[in-house]
């Protein structure tokens, strides 16, 4: 039975939803793909790009491809430890590799070619002897996120989102450089498609602002930009 999600993609099979794939101008993302060349997606947040990448992973998998969806959020944890975030990356990478377009490659080889390589040459490496191993076209469909710096010129964003995933480490660090005046703005700013409802009650009580506003919303684009450019050899 299908319901409403909230929280994180949604899949058509499981939730109601508009159809994920109807927000891209999908013949152009095509043809981009049969040029072999690259493209950047460009939407505000929480508007559904995760969920149209999933559904389109699904459709070239259907289609003569090996399409692989995968994120380097999960480096964030090892902070300044290169090392250590090149293996988180590279072993999500053949997780994926494995639940999206069983193809076990970068799974099994990624730590062989880490230790031949090192950590700043791993994940090229790996993706190179992956395309070249495989039977058939690879496309790669990646989430990254912001330098620190891109990062930091929108403080309110920043603190907006580690009011609701912050590790209890996270929030001790921005605690000790923002103020509780600047919490409030953060809170002020209403920045939708950030908060969770709970977040969004809790911190609203713990800096004294009572009652909470309703939670910001946010208004969907009709579509998600694209950008692109080439990944030929040159």
């Amino acid at each position: 039975m299908r319901f409403f999600n909230t929280a994180g993609p949604v899949r058509p099979d499981e939730h109601y939803c508009i159809p994920p794939l109807e927000r891209l101008d999908l013949d152009a993302v095509l043809r981009l793909i049969q040029e072999k060349k690259y493209f950047v997606l460009h939407a505000p947040r929480q508007t559904g790009k995760t969920s149209a990448l999933f559904a389109l992973c699904d459709l070239l998998n259907g289609q003569g491809y090996t399409c692989v969806y995968t994120t380097v959020e999960t480096a964030r944890t090892a902070r300044e430890d290169v090392e250590q975030a090149m293996r988180t990356v590279l072993a999500g990478l053949g997780s994926w590799a494995r639940l999206m377009a069983g193809d076990e490659f970068p799974g099994k080889a990624w730590s062989g070619i880490f230790a031949e390589f090192g950590p700043n040459e791993a994940l090229g490496e790996t993706l190179k002897q992956w395309s070249e191993a495989s039977a058939k076209p690879l496309v790669l469909l990646m989430v990254w996120f912001k330098t620190p710096e891109e990062t930091l010129a929108e403080p309110f964003l920043f603190l907006s989102y580690v009011m609701t995933y912050g590790t209890i480490d996270d929030l001790r660090v921005a605690r000790a450089h923002f103020t509780d005046e600047q919490l409030r703005q953060a809170l002020r700013a209403r920045i939708p498609g950030v908060f969770d409802a709970r977040s969004w009650a809790y911190w609203h009580a713990v800096l004294g602002i009572r009652p909470a506003p309703p939670l910001p919303t946010r208004n969907l684009p009709d579509t998600i930009r694209i950008s692109t450019g080439s990944c030929r050899k040159r």
